[in-house]
């Protein structure tokens, strides 16, 4: 019975160690130096606490003629949350709710690999946004630098003490995001 066991876990364990590549395991592995020192990339990305837990992943695309490219994304729960913070603290936002009703948004990173496998450079750092009726809009952002950083979109939050700095900060989010996010949704 307790081979039983051991079998399922073992099967998790080679399925997991077959899908990591060697490109994605030479861009998780990798130090990046204008970021940090001595930090892989796998070591912040795979830990930073703007990602909703578990949404972490790598993968390789691979198509025909192109460079093999390895991509990082995750679902960006920080940006999640301050837009719910402002949905449920803004008065200025009723006739514009839809624009910050989200259904997901991903940070998503893409680096290319070097054809003789040495190295990569890195092909754009996106924020994806998925609205809840379903539009869609991708966006260039970049996150790596708040990733070492481990900041989040929702620390300017977390200092406010009183009711009022709260309202005002909202408002002023409403203020800025809300055109942009309409413009986005125009967009496409």
């Amino acid at each position: 019975m307790q081979l039983l066991k051991f079998v399922p876990v073992a099967a998790a364990v080679l399925t997991l160690a077959a899908c990591s590549s060697v490109n994605t395991k030479l861009v998780h592995d990798t130090v990046l130096p204008e970021y940090s020192p001595a930090a892989n990339m796998g070591d912040v990305l795979d830990v930073w606490a703007a990602c909703k837990k578990g949404t972490q992943k790598w993968t390789e695309i691979k198509e025909d003629g192109k460079p093999v490219v390895v991509q990082f994304e995750c679902s960006a729960q920080d940006l999640l949350d301050l837009n719910n913070t402002i949905l449920e603290n803004s008065r200025t936002i009723k006739r514009m709710r839809e624009l910050f009703e989200f259904d997901d948004i991903k940070y998503r990173a893409q680096f290319v690999v070097k054809s003789d496998g040495s190295g990569f450079d890195l092909g754009g750092q996106y924020n994806d946004y998925v609205w809840q009726d379903g539009k869609k809009a991708t966006r260039e952002a970049e996150f790596l630098k708040l990733a070492y950083d481990g900041s989040l979109a929702t620390d300017p939050l977390q200092y406010i003490d009183n009711p009022e700095k709260l309202s005002f900060t909202v408002e002023s989010y409403a203020q800025i995001l809300g055109p942009f996010y309409l413009e986005m949704r125009q967009a496409r």
